[in-house]
């Protein structure tokens, strides 16, 4: 359990807000365990495991654009303006 990290040790780490990670945790992108004494605590203690750090960098890996001639497709259609 000495490598889990908490919130503001990954916010720290990334530069962001705890704030931010929070963000994260809540909406389940990044996977957190929750060590509060009891379900019912005032106030959540979050820890982020190694494995979850692993999963959610595997979830957020860069795809590769496709490629392209360089250039801008123009739209095809007429604005018409009122």
């Amino acid at each position: 359990m000495t490598d889990w990290l908490t919130i503001d040790e990954l916010a720290k780490a990334w530069r962001v807000t705890p704030d931010h990670v929070r963000g994260l945790v809540r909406s389940g992108q990044l996977p957190a365990v929750n060590i509060a004494r009891s379900p019912g605590a005032k106030r959540a203690q979050w820890r982020i495991t190694p494995e979850g750090l692993q999963q959610f960098k595997a979830a957020r890996q860069a795809v590769a654009p496709a490629e392209s001639n360089g250039k801008r497709k123009r739209s095809r259609t007429v604005r018409q303006w009122v």
